[in-house]
Order: C-alpha cells, then sequence, then structure tokens
C-alpha cells in the first residue's frame, strides 16, 4: 500500500514537472524574450505560487519518506541503491529551496529538476517487465558508453580521409538546393558530422553521396566501405554487446531470485522445526540439510 502511495505521489510529481518545464519555455518564445533571472519572467513557473507550493509539499513528502525508510531499515538503509537516489533527490531538493533564495541567476538550479526524473525509476521497476529493461539498461551503459567511444574513433578516421580524398573532389559540384553540401567535407569536424549524419543518424544520404558518386565514380568504393564499416559493423557489434549484457542482467537476476526464494524456503523450514520436539528436529537435519542444532 506504501508503495502504491508514493507511485501516485511520483506520477503526480511528473505531471507537475511538464507543467513546470512548459511554463519556463513561454519565456523563451522568440529572441528578444530571453530571461538570465526567471524570476522577471510574468509567465515562469517562479511567478506561479501554487506551484511553488505543490513543489515544497512534494519535497516534504519525499523528505518523511526518507526518514520513514530510514527508520525502518536502520544501518541498511545507505546500501540500497534506490534509497541513495532518493536521499540525492532530497537534498537537492532542499539545496534547490535555499539557494533560490540567495542566487539571483537560477538557470543552474533548473538542473535540479532532471534528477528528480530519476524517482520516476520507483514506479517503473514495480512492475517486473519493466524492471527487467531498466536492470538490462543499467548493466548495458558500460557497452553503450564504450561502443560510443569506439564510434567516435571509426567516424574520425573516415573524416580524414574524406577531407584528404573526397574533398578535392566535392568542391566541384553544385549543389544548389544545399548550400551546406559543398562544404560538407571541407575540414575533419565538418566531414565527421557530415558522416555522422548521413550513416548513423540515417539522414540524407544521398545529397552529397549520389551526386558524388555519379561524377567521380571512382570515390564510390570509399562511400561502400565508409558504410559497411561504420553502419554494419561497428553499429551492429554495439548492439550485439547491448544484447549480450541485457541478457547476462536478466540470468542474474534470475539467479538471485532462485537464491532469495531458497533462503525464504530455509527460514520457513527453521521455524516450523522450531516449533517440533527434538526428536523431529533431528528427523529434519538429514532431509533438508538444515545447519541449526538443538
Amino acid at each position: 500500500m506504501f508503495e502504491t502511495v508514493m507511485g501516485a505521489v511520483i506520477a503526480f510529481n511528473i505531471g507537475i514537472m511538464v507543467i513546470e518545464t512548459n511554463a519556463d519555455a513561454t519565456c523563451y518564445s522568440d529572441s528578444e524574450s530571453t530571461y538570465d533571472d526567471l524570476r522577471d519572467c510574468s509567465s515562469g513557473s517562479y511567478s506561479l505560487r501554487w506551484l511553488q507550493a505543490v513543489n515544497i509539499t512534494l519535497l516534504v513528502i519525499y523528505t518523511v519518506e526518507c526518514f520513514a525508510r530510514a527508520f525502518v531499515e536502520r544501518s541498511m538503509y545507505f546500501w540500497n541503491r534506490w534509497n541513495q537516489i532518493d536521499l540525492l533527490t532530497v537534498v537537492l531538493g532542499w539545496a534547490g529551496v535555499v539557494l533560490s533564495t540567495a542566487v539571483k541567476n537560477l538557470n543552474v538550479l533548473r538542473l535540479f529538476r532532471v534528477v528528480r526524473l530519476m524517482r520516476a525509476a520507483r514506479v517503473v521497476i514495480s512492475v517486473p517487465e519493466f524492471y527487467i529493461l531498466v536492470s538490462g539498461l543499467s548493466h548495458s551503459l558500460k557497452a553503450i558508453v564504450f561502443g560510443s567511444i569506439m564510434l567516435l574513433a571509426v567516424i574520425l578516421v573516415w573524416a580524414i580521409i574524406a577531407v584528404e580524398v573526397l574533398h578535392p573532389c566535392n568542391v566541384l559540384i553544385d549543389y544548389p538546393s544545399c548550400p551546406r553540401c559543398q562544404a560538407g567535407f571541407d575540414s575533419v569536424q565538418s566531414a565527421a558530422l557530415t558522416i555522422f549524419q548521413q550513416i548513423v543518424a540515417g539522414d540524407s544520404w544521398g545529397e552529397i553521396s549520389l551526386p558524388l558518386a555519379e561524377r567521380f565514380p571512382w570515390t564510390v568504393p570509399v562511400l561502400f566501405l565508409s558504410v559497411m564499416t561504420i553502419s554494419l559493423g561497428v553499429m551492429n557489434l554495439i548492439l550485439a554487446v547491448i544484447v549480450e549484457r541485457a541478457a547476462e542482467a536478466r540470468e542474474n537476476d534470475q539467479t538471485r531470485k532462485m537464491q532469495k526464494k531458497d533462503a525464504e524456503r530455509e527460514k520457513h523450514m527453521v521455524e516450523l522445526a522450531l516449533l517440533c520436539d527434538p526428536a523431529e528436529i533431528r528427523s529434519l537435519k538429514p532431509r533438508w540439510g538444515l545447519g541449526f542444532r538443538v
């Protein structure tokens, strides 16, 4: 019941964050209505008193929840990852409230709102299917980070090749409907951005590559190899590693559940044996392998 109520509170808080973010977005409707201090914006979230009151109320509820969990779990409270996230959210929340009255520029404090989104994981993990997805994602983060580094390294290599090989040919082609295309390979940075746009993001591959291949057919192997190594090679390899890590996380979760069930079964057998006489305890000991003494 407690988890259900807190899940409803967190879901309500997410709705409040949507209203808060939309209100702040109205302060940047055009280039002339830009505010360094959101308190100067009449339509911003800081001008809505009821919104500030709701945020304080939610922060008080989260604080009470943290104290209640700490009182129940005692020293084990800080060893739970979700308790650490909740405590971080509460500390940053109160820090934002205190600093909002002392700091003039509140742009940095808006980042504290992003941290509150982590509490949404409390709602997600209550559903077994969502818990499997979140667990798989958390175990795949390391593979995603190193895969991204590898992807950037390969893109950098092809960007250097593109500047050396493709740029002298690309500047000879006229692109009337694409102002950027002629300068797509004029530097390593521009070439890397072009390759990322065309191959990784899959956006407008034919704007530069097709005219280049038609005008200079010898560039086709370079374009082909860049697509094969980045798209079919590195990106699929990253996907395979992510899937493998997610599968390992699911297997580890199944093992943890089996160990928990075994521990609960042994605990129940101990409680049952304590209700029996010593003769029954001796008969249960070799049968169930219980490690208690009479």
